[in-house]
């Protein structure tokens, strides 16, 4: 219930900011030995990532998915890194 209680409040915005600033630190660590620019800014990146991985998460607690906890963790990991390699990839490329 808290966590549904969280997510359906002014908390999500709150875990939404604080998750894409950890995102953003880490895609900017990731990145820097890499060339290209991305597709748009790290933090706007981030913040797609974190609303995607919170509506998993939202999903999860309210019970529209019998999936696992290890399938929640599977899914969140390899959206994260899908939207993130979408995104990064430079931009010449097509």
């Amino acid at each position: 219930r808290l966590a549904r209680t969280i997510l359906e409040s002014a908390g999500r915005g709150v875990m939404s900011r604080v998750l894409a600033a950890l995102l953003e630190e880490r895609f900017v660590a990731d990145r820097r030995a890499e060339r290209g620019a991305p597709f748009l800014p790290p933090h706007v990146i981030a913040a797609c990532v974190a609303e995607a991985q919170l509506g998993l998460i939202d999903a999860w607690f309210a019970g529209r998915t019998d999936a696992s906890s290890q399938a929640l963790a599977n899914a969140l990991r390899a959206s994260a890194r899908a939207i993130a390699a979408a995104l990064f990839r430079d931009q010449a490329v097509g």
